[in-house]
């Protein structure tokens, strides 16, 4: 369990307890674990939290983690068929993440109007990101902004899946700075 800021480890014996009439026998567990689950709830959403903002390695080192189960963690818990709310428009954002520096992958987020991860994208490659934008236009998602990296292929793709999204600063950087429109 992941508790003010530390990880606590529990361990329990669960309560079994058995009815005399129908003869099943039930198990009593803490709500906020899950059957066969070594995390709660809450330590699962600090991880997918800060894999937001950091890269696995980074993740694990802060949370005293190994970064390869940081990353199944992430990859259980984030399922990838999330849509944002239908009919109002939506902030998106962007971001590469990246195992070890080295397998870099592209996390689809929402800002606005709540925030949560969409989906977690196999790589970063532009053509899989086009494939995910393509199937959020398709379903009816309006979008409108894009907060991404400062990557100008990502910008061009964006354009290119959303035209006329880029005027006006409606494509924003992570970093704070406004990429030339061109």
């Amino acid at each position: 369990m992941f508790l003010g800021g530390r990880w606590v480890y529990v361990s329990w014996t669960p309560l079994r307890l058995r009815c005399p009439q129908c003869k099943k026998t039930f198990l009593c567990r803490p709500a906020a674990v899950r059957p066969w689950s070594r995390f709660t709830d809450t330590a699962v959403c600090t991880i997918v939290e800060h894999s937001r903002w950091m890269n696995y390695t980074s993740t694990a080192e802060l949370l005293q983690l190994d970064r390869h189960r940081v990353k199944r963690v992430t990859l259980k818990r984030v399922d990838p068929n999330i849509l944002p709310e239908q009919g109002e428009p939506v902030v998106l954002r962007l971001a590469e993440l990246s195992f070890s520096w080295h397998d870099y992958m592209c996390m689809a987020g929402q800002l606005a109007p709540t925030r949560r991860v969409l989906s977690l994208l196999d790589n970063d490659l532009m053509r899989t990101i086009e494939g995910y934008l393509r199937h959020l236009k398709d379903s009816g998602v309006v979008v409108e902004a894009f907060v991404i990296d400062m990557k100008d292929p990502s910008r061009k793709l964006i354009k290119r899946v959303f035209p006329g999204q880029g005027h006006r600063g409606r494509i924003s950087c992570s970093s704070g700075r406004q990429p030339q429109v061109g």
